[in-house]
């Protein structure tokens, strides 16, 4: 349901007019990846316009057969002038953050992710969430959480263009 409704939002493009057929960040990270984190198995990504729609679709943790662990949503909301990245977890794990994206192509994302793990009425995790392409062929992503002010590394992982 909450799939449809964020397909179903309108799309558009900050920087260079609404009338621009495509997504910047499409434009930036589009194609199947193979992303490695240290100390974990390698993971298939799939990065592709949404079929019939002007939102990306990010699958990732791609099965054999294609089925993914999850799939976040990649839009620009017009409105609110914001991007937006909402991650659906096959678990029930749900990220919900904007972002924006710099002169260097580096994109940061922001906001809360809720772990299906976590205890009812828990707070959600802050994160910081950075995507950079680093050349034609690889992408270096950081994961860092805020807690108290500060802000913690938890992890990175590096992809490469399948």
């Amino acid at each position: 349901m909450v799939a449809t409704f964020v397909l179903a939002a309108a799309l558009a493009q900050p920087a260079h007019g609404a009338s621009e057929p495509t997504n910047a960040f499409l434009r930036d990270f589009a194609g199947t990846w193979i992303c490695r984190a240290p100390g974990q198995p390698a993971s298939r990504w799939r990065i592709a316009r949404a079929r019939g729609s002007r939102w990306v679709r990010v699958d990732w943790g791609l099965s054999a057969a294609g089925i993914p662990a999850g799939s976040a949503f990649v839009g620009y909301i017009t409105q609110r002038q914001r991007w937006v990245y909402r991650d659906f977890h096959a678990d029930g794990s749900y990220a919900n953050m904007h972002g924006v994206r710099a002169g260097d192509g580096t994109w940061s994302w922001t906001g809360p992710y809720d772990p299906a793990n976590a205890k009812a009425g828990s707070a959600p995790l802050e994160g910081l969430i950075t995507w950079k392409r680093i050349d034609s062929t690889h992408i270096a992503r950081t994961f860092t959480q805020r807690l108290d002010g500060k802000t913690i590394p938890r992890g990175s992982d590096r992809c490469t263009v399948r």
